[in-house]
């Protein structure tokens, strides 16, 4: 339910291995991701991508880390921020660093950046097309969730865009959960948080390690999994 195996990067991944181009040599999935990037999040001029976090924060020579846009306040103007995809209202930042499905892949970061006198001197780094290519794919994916609408279509690339009130989410239980988006904010008792996790992990659903941090909503979640998630049955446990 976190987005472990984003639909169709397995495949994408073993396609590009099959071609034995390892090497960060150039290749097309630089400028593909770039474009998947920027209409995943609308409003930016360009994209770099370096090959990890510790490079991009010092190419860009920023000297505070990204926030976490869940975590602002409304009178917060960030320089710095996570990008959340799907997230309804995300707010702007000069520098966004997307959180894409594709976790345990730390050999690449992009960045996002909201004006052309904020660019590097310096260009992207070279990085492997087997992870360019994997890192596109996550992108797209998340327009293909099971239940969830194409909003839009351009150049081959599904994108999903402003509008993303209208993916219907399921019904969750508003005592435990507060839902922005996909994103889920545990509302319960701290203490009772780590029963709710044991019980989930034993059911397959996977949600947050830590109670103050945000688990992901999956559009075609099952009946049952909204039940489970409810935790409901856990007084019978």
């Amino acid at each position: 339910m976190l987005g472990h195996r984003p639909r169709g990067v397995s495949h994408r991944l073993k396609n590009e291995i099959d071609k034995g181009l390892y090497s960060p040599y150039p290749n097309k999935w630089l400028q593909r991701l770039k474009l998947a990037l920027m209409r995943l999040f609308p409003g930016y001029v360009q994209v770099r991508i370096y090959q990890n976090f510790e490079q991009a924060i010092l190419n860009l020579k920023l000297k505070e880390h990204p926030i976490d846009p869940l975590d602002l306040s409304a009178e917060s103007i960030p320089t710095v921020l996570w990008g959340r995809p799907l997230l309804p209202e995300h707010p702007r930042a000069e520098y966004l660093f997307p959180i894409l499905p594709l976790p345990g892949l730390s050999e690449a970061q992009p960045v996002l950046i909201s004006s052309n006198s904020l660019l590097p001197a310096a260009d992207s780094h070279p990085i492997s097309p087997v992870i360019l290519a994997a890192l596109t794919r996550s992108c797209t994916a998340v327009s293909y969730w099971r239940g969830a609408k194409k909003l839009n279509k351009q150049g081959g690339i599904s994108t999903v865009i402003s509008g993303t009130d209208k993916i219907p989410w399921p019904s969750i239980s508003t005592a435990v959960w507060k839902r922005r988006g996909p994103y889920l904010s545990y509302r319960g008792k701290a203490g009772e948080y780590v029963k709710l996790f044991e019980y989930l992990f034993v059911h397959k659903i996977l949600i947050a390690p830590s109670h103050d941090r945000p688990s992901l909503l999956f559009p075609g979640a099952s009946r049952k999994e909204i039940t489970l998630l409810g935790g409901k049955e856990l007084d019978n446990v």
